[in-house]
């Protein structure tokens, strides 16, 4: 009979790296203040270009599920369209866009379900794009979704139809 052999502790071991060093020289580092300080000014002079971006985003998902209207197979719409729809959402909270945040999300997870097999159903994904237009008003610009309950809950249970359980 073969003897089982014996379990060996692991063992763990860290490695110094250049960056390590360098963020432990004194001065080396920037106060936790001061960096965001830097970051909120640098973010800040991206917001006039912002808007245009915005529009020129909503303007390539509308287009990508255009194409989908007019008959055009997943395989050239659908891409596209989760490519714009995950821009939005990454981009959007950051120049204080929340609620574009929330809804590109959702509309990500039934776009994502239709590429795992789900249903497409474009009367659902048109709801979803007419609610970002919506949302990215400047009206809509520093409301959270608890401020617009109803809208991002009735969008939640969409979602789930379609890709199950959301957030």
């Amino acid at each position: 009979m073969a003897k089982t052999p014996e379990k060996a502790e692991a063992r763990i071991f860290y490695v110094e790296t250049q960056l390590h060093m360098l963020a432990r020289m004194p001065g080396g580092g920037v106060p936790r203040e001061k960096a965001l300080r830097a970051a909120t000014n640098e973010v800040d002079k991206l917001k006039p270009a912002f808007d245009e971006w915005l529009t020129r985003e909503m303007a390539a998902l509308v287009d990508a599920i255009a194409r989908a209207k007019h008959g055009e197979p997943q395989s050239v719409w659908l891409e596209p369209a989760t490519t714009h729809c995950r821009q939005l959402h990454d981009v959007a909270g950051t120049m204080g866009f929340a609620l574009v945040t929330v809804v590109a999300d959702l509309l990500y997870k039934v776009l994502e379900g239709i590429a795992q097999g789900a249903e497409c159903r474009l009367e659902t994904i048109t709801c979803y794009v007419d609610a970002l237009n919506l949302v990215r008003q400047e009206k809509f610009r520093n409301l959270k979704p608890e401020d617009l309950h109803d809208l991002i809950d009735g969008l939640k249970q969409m979602a789930e139809r379609v890709s199950g359980p959301t957030m």
